[in-house]
């Protein structure tokens, strides 16, 4: 029976390697196994930092009216939340929407010192942004297959769905959306081409 390989890189399991050094090697080799993972990809797929956000400012809800107004646009906000995402399968731009509303609504419930509203918008808030980044991270998901797949009509569909969803973010996501508007203007060329060669 032959004698079970180490499998670790010959120089740190060499006998001939000092044993002060075979830590730095270690240590060297990890390094160079994560900048790899984290490589991104040479064409440039989606590589702008806004990629990695959500399609939601960062920045806290705040009322934006004086307390003694906060309950009357409370319930009026929460009452356009519901009637936006109510509308999100034929308007995705709503889905956004919705979100912020019910953050402001929560906002002005706490400020108008109404806990059940309050919590109720925190609720509505909450789901509505669950969805919401489902949404996003499946559009996401499959604008880079059909990248890959080159399919120029199924990245114009998910562009489509991603600026829609984006359309309330704040300008950390403004590199994102120029990003996606230059791969759509790439993919409609592709498709015109195709259709010339067609015609």
């Amino acid at each position: 029976m032959s004698p079970a390989r180490d499998p670790r890189p010959a120089a740190i399991a060499s006998p001939t390697t000092p044993a002060w050094l075979r830590p730095a090697l270690l240590a060297g080799v990890a390094v160079v196994a994560l900048a790899l993972l984290q490589r991104p990809e040479a064409d440039g797929a989606t590589q702008d930092a806004g990629a990695l956000e959500g399609p939601l400012p960062a920045e806290s809800a705040a009322c934006r009216v004086a307390p003694e107004g906060a309950l009357a646009r409370a319930i009026s906000l929460e009452a356009l939340a519901d009637a936006s995402w109510e509308r999100v399968p034929f308007d995705r731009r709503e889905a956004p929407q919705a979100v912020l509303r019910s953050r402001e609504a929560e906002a002005c419930f706490r400020s108008a010192s109404e806990r059940e509203g309050a919590q109720r918008a925190a609720l509505k808030s909450r789901t509505f942004g669950s969805d919401l980044m489902r949404r996003w991270a499946r559009a996401k998901l499959l604008l880079e297959l059909a990248r890959r797949r080159e399919d120029a009509t199924g990245m114009r569909r998910e562009i489509a769905v991603l600026l829609a969803l984006s359309s309330q973010a704040g300008p950390s996501l403004d590199g994102f959306r120029r990003h996606l508007v230059e791969l759509d203007r790439a993919a409609e060329a592709r498709l015109f081409e195709a259709k010339a060669k067609e015609d």
